[in-house]
């Protein structure tokens, strides 16, 4: 018994010590879309920023087209999902 409890103890540390690894670049990008463009360059590195801003999101909303480009992206997906259900079950909607 205290055998298997040291075990997971070991496997919890290690699934830790992964999501850590893993989360950083993921933590990062968030924290970054939040600094002023002009921080983003500066070679000084600071996990946390002076400022929180948001100017590159208004930027992403305002001159781009990422709207279009997440409905094309959702319409795809319902489409591939509904394809494969499709042939999945040979066009068999329901067995009534």
């Amino acid at each position: 018994m205290k055998r298997s409890i040291r075990k997971s103890h070991i496997l919890v540390r290690y699934d830790f010590i992964f999501l850590i690894i893993q989360g950083y670049p993921i933590i990062w990008l968030i924290i970054a879309g939040f600094r002023p463009n002009i921080e983003l360059f500066d070679t000084a590195f600071r996990f946390f920023q002076k400022a929180f801003t948001m100017e590159n999101f208004i930027k992403i909303f305002t001159e781009s087209n990422i709207i279009t480009y997440m409905k094309k992206q959702c319409d795809n997906f319902c489409n591939i999902t509904g394809i494969y259900s499709f042939n999945k079950f040979n066009g068999i909607i329901c067995h009534c």
